[in-house]
């Protein structure tokens, strides 16, 4: 039992680890006759690719 009590905090640790996790998502783009690369850090890539759509909008 001592055993599990030890290695919960480095479990729990490992679970919230994933938890808050992000990711970087980067594209090249040409506005304007100009190459920008766009760079977005975010929590899934899913939104990380919504917002960089959304600046190229702007």
């Amino acid at each position: 039992m001592k055993f599990l009590f030890q290695f919960l905090p480095l479990v729990a640790l490992l679970c919230f680890d994933f938890l808050f996790a992000q990711v970087q998502e980067t594209k090249t783009v040409n506005l304007m006759g100009s190459v920008f690369q766009i760079t977005v850090v975010d929590q899934d890539s899913v939104s990380a690719k919504k917002n960089i759509n959304k600046a190229i909008a702007e």
